[in-house]
């Protein structure tokens, strides 16, 4: 790894562990993760949305994105990078979607038909955007959740001497699977929020 990378990497690290993910307090899902509707509420942020914006500059510039040695990819040997790269932007990305959302219901409650739906075009086009930097690591891919769960439940079956298709081992492969959707989703159960799987 390039020693301009290593520096950029720690300089990044170092903006978030201070202003990011040292916050205590609980705090809510974004906006682009409610069901679609006039009364969505955005939820400000736990953090300084310019110390996230640092800290993906960094990011970006130790991946070499820019240069000639983003090209080289040697950065996609590092499954750390590749995972803090993809989440960081997906922040980003949540923070931009919501300044887009309240400019949107802003034009929408000011009848301005047209303002309207261009914001909503470009919320639409950044949800498109959300998914292709989250395909970029398989932590965020629905199917590797989806999978493990599969195998994690028909291991568990095994151990308790039920048959792959026993009434059981069926069971327990739903609670496993609907589990991991939870996780990767923030849905969660009816109870939640409404939201069903």
């Amino acid at each position: 790894m390039p020693a301009s990378s290593k520096v950029a990497l720690l300089q990044g690290w170092s903006r978030l562990h201070t202003a990011v993910y040292n916050y205590t307090v609980q705090h809510d899902t974004a906006a682009w993760m409610f069901r679609p509707g006039l009364n969505m509420r955005t939820l400000g942020y736990w953090y300084d949305s310019q110390a996230l914006t640092d800290a993906w500059r960094c990011f970006a510039k130790a991946a070499g994105m820019g240069s000639n040695d983003f090209n080289s990819q040697w950065w996609l040997t590092r499954p750390m990078l590749v995972r803090d790269l993809v989440d960081v932007t997906r922040q980003e990305a949540t923070t931009w979607f919501e300044d887009v959302y309240e400019m949107m219901m802003a034009a929408y409650r000011e009848n301005r038909t047209s303002s309207t739906r261009s914001l909503g075009s470009e919320l639409v086009q950044h949800l498109d955007d959300i998914d292709h930097v989250l395909e970029g690591s398989a932590e965020f891919m629905v199917g590797p959740w989806i999978q493990a769960a599969n195998s994690t439940a028909a291991s568990v079956s095994r151990l308790a001497g039920d048959g792959p298709d026993s009434t059981e081992a069926l069971a327990r492969r739903d609670a496993f699977v609907t589990n991991a959707k939870w996780l990767i989703t923030l849905w969660g159960p009816v109870e939640g929020n409404g939201a069903v799987l």
